[in-house]
């Protein structure tokens, strides 16, 4: 008899039982061909330090010298390692991003640098990707995060198992010594870590020190990020040139913008243009998902290679406008009738709007609101 393939309609059979691990390799290895830190920074930007007669830097040493500044702190220090929870601290250690604004406000992402061991980066869930392109990661697990969102009434349960897998380390390659720095931590991290033998010191002491001497590819680099910011603050100065907007002024808009999260760093147009295929293909799958939850609040842009914060009606809104709706009207009844169709009605404010006129009217409100955002998400290859 035939072996039948995976389900009895299925055209195509997307793995066999025996290569899940193949895959995933398969797949880590495609994701990390196209992290913007191997893909480079683009043509005009090359051609703009070409110009200024900057050289490349050499990002591997700096990488290795970034590590070994971290632990000669640490062992001038007497510290065992450094457990790192900022994004900028495990940008230095490991040349690693992942969603930079998240984890600068919520303690998930975090790094492992042991004095005298491996560097460990505790990552979200299939994300090793990301650190792959560092050449000083030495092994990525998974993040266990005991922030009240994600732990709830089970957050002492969480944190104890995430400073069993921390004492591990400190213990398999600490050579005795239980002290480790640590530059953000709640609490109820202290505790536990307390309780397991694991004294904590002053981890910002350590890193702020660590950065206090540049390396020649360091000052390349920086030199490189002060000309690529010139020229595009220059462009913006000559954009305003005339109405009454002087360069303080801008430069006070831009520090703002960015505080706030509403400014990002645009990749070139070659390197966008590249991405947008995938991005696209991705953005029509969540809003298409969007008809049924609402568990995903954003979509993925080329421009700023990452995520554009878009609501589930938003995403609604531009799934009709996909198919052929024009206008708010058209849009807010296209989301009124999947809503309508699953019994699901909108709350405002805390009450539940009962009727089908007061659904609809919210939601062409909302409507009308997106369509001036929407000039926006189109300039960020969004919609």
């Amino acid at each position: 008899m035939e072996k039948q393939g995976f389900g009895r309609h299925r055209k195509i059979m997307p793995f066999e039982p025996d290569s899940v691990e193949a895959l995933r390799d398969a797949s880590r290895q495609k994701a990390a061909s196209l992290n913007q830190h191997v893909l480079g920074y683009g043509a005009q930007a090359e051609a703009e330090w070409a110009a200024a007669g900057i050289a490349a830097p050499d990002l591997a040493a700096m990488r290795k010298y970034r590590l070994e500044r971290i632990r000669a702190e640490l062992k001038r220090r007497n510290y065992a390692g450094a457990l790192l929870y900022d994004p900028v601290n495990i940008r230095y250690a490991t040349d690693s991003t992942n969603m930079q604004l998240w984890v600068a406000h919520n303690p998930t992402r975090h790094c492992f640098v042991a004095t005298e061991g491996p560097v460990v980066l505790f990552d979200y869930f299939s994300c090793e990707h990301l650190s792959d392109h560092s050449g000083v990661v030495d092994e990525v697990r998974p993040a266990v995060s005991w922030m009240y969102l994600y732990g709830g009434e089970l957050t002492e349960h969480k944190v104890r198992r995430w400073a069993a897998g921390i004492a591990d380390l400190v213990k398999e390659h600490g050579g005795g010594n239980s002290r480790i720095a640590v530059d953000h931590i709640n609490p109820e991290g202290v505790e536990e870590l307390a309780r397991l033998g694991i004294s904590i010191g002053n981890g910002e002491a350590v890193m702020e020190n660590a950065r206090l001497i540049k390396s020649p590819d360091e000052i390349l680099a920086m030199r490189r990020a002060i000309v690529a910011c010139e020229a595009a603050m220059g462009e913006m100065e000559q954009a305003l040139s005339g109405k009454e907007i002087t360069f303080n002024h801008l430069v006070e808009a831009v520090i703002i913008l960015i505080g706030m999260g509403h400014l990002a760093p645009a990749q070139s147009a070659e390197i966008a243009a590249n991405a947008r295929q995938r991005t696209d293909r991705l953005n029509a799958r969540l809003l298409d998902a969007a008809r049924g939850k609402a568990d995903v609040g954003h979509l993925a842009s080329p421009i700023t290679a990452g995520g554009i914060s878009v609501t589930q009606f938003q995403q609604l809104f531009l799934l009709a406008r996909a198919r052929g709706c024009q206008g708010p009207s058209d849009w807010a009844q296209f989301a009124w009738h999947i809503l309508r169709s699953q019994s699901q009605q909108i709350i405002k404010k805390g009450k539940l709007l009962e009727t089908p006129e007061q659904n609809l009217a919210e939601l062409s409100s909302q409507a009308t609101a997106f369509a001036e955002r929407l000039p926006l998400l189109t300039a960020l290859q969004v919609a």
